[in-house]
């Protein structure tokens, strides 16, 4: 069987982090639109960047971590599609859903295809749940991953072989083209190799425990997936209050930071790992009675 690969309890605080950095830009948006002038959060996207940066650098060490533990590429990549699809799916159905009623989103330059975004395949805009374009890279990274897998390739070795290709300059004339030869690549590679190199010293560190960060970095992917639809909601009701001042919108700030977070949680709890397991244990039953 192959070795469980170790768990690094700092790297869940990190998502945590990262996913309230991403909450916090898109917080400014909301309470730009709804403050009626007032606005304590100020405009913050280069937050929200380096909070998507923050996961890839992340992502690739993760991945690295998972394939110390030798898994074959085939379970690999059957682990990184139910971990992704499922719950990524649940919050594009609810984002057309909600389009029906009220545009949840107006940062598109063109109606997404909906195959497209389904399938995290790169387009020319952005998929119908905005925050899924990171996820396009994710899956990419994963397929990387997954090949070098199926190939046998030292991972060290895969890794330069993969940045040195990315260096190329091929002009982005398709979204694909783009997709391949997109610096985010680098920051992937980055996480993996420094998690190589930490798995490589005699006695991992031990490092502070943070169990509410804890927790909030194991419902990351939710609060990431879900907190747009969730500010905008608040948003929208806090717009119809009479009353409005710095006190109402200090309230507003709080409410919306907490809400986003503990919604992530249950979505976590309730949604993605009850999906998670029950699609895999369904593969697994039907691998069963196939023997």
């Amino acid at each position: 069987m192959p070795a469980s690969p170790p768990r690094f309890a700092s790297i869940q605080v990190l998502r945590a982090i990262a996913a309230n950095m991403v909450v916090v830009s898109h917080l400014a948006i909301v309470e730009s639109k709804y403050g009626h002038g007032f606005a304590l959060i100020p405009p913050c996207d280069g937050l929200g960047r380096a909070g998507v940066h923050m996961f890839f650098g992340i992502s690739g060490f993760v991945m690295a971590v998972v394939v110390s533990g030798r898994p074959s590429w085939r379970g690999f990549l059957w682990a990184r599609l139910t971990r992704i699809y499922p719950i990524y799916w649940f919050y594009t159905a609810l984002v057309l859903l909600s389009a029906l009623i009220v545009p949840v989103n107006s940062s598109f330059e063109q109606t997404p295809s909906l195959v497209r975004s389904l399938l995290l395949w790169p387009d020319a805009t952005l998929p119908w749940l905005a925050v899924g374009w990171s996820l396009v890279h994710e899956m990419y990274f994963y397929l990387i991953v997954a090949v070098l897998l199926a190939l046998r390739i030292n991972l060290v070795a895969g890794l330069l072989i993969w940045a040195t290709f990315t260096a190329l300059p091929v002009p982005p004339r398709t979204p694909e083209l783009a997709l391949v030869f997109n610096a985010f690549s680098f920051e992937f590679i980055a996480g993996a190799l420094l998690a190589l190199a930490i798995l490589k010293l005699p006695r991992l560190p031990t490092l502070p425990r943070w169990r509410l960060l804890e927790t909030l970095g194991d419902a990351s992917y939710s609060v990431y997936l879900s907190h747009v639809l969730v500010l905008s909601l608040i948003g929208r009701l806090f717009n119809l209050l009479p009353a409005h001042g710095w006190l109402a919108e200090a309230v507003f700030v709080v409410v919306c930071l907490v809400a986003a977070n503990a919604w992530g949680v249950v979505s976590y709890r309730l949604l993605e790992l009850p999906v998670i397991n029950t699609v895999r244990s369904t593969a697994t039953r039907r691998v069963a009675l196939a023997r």
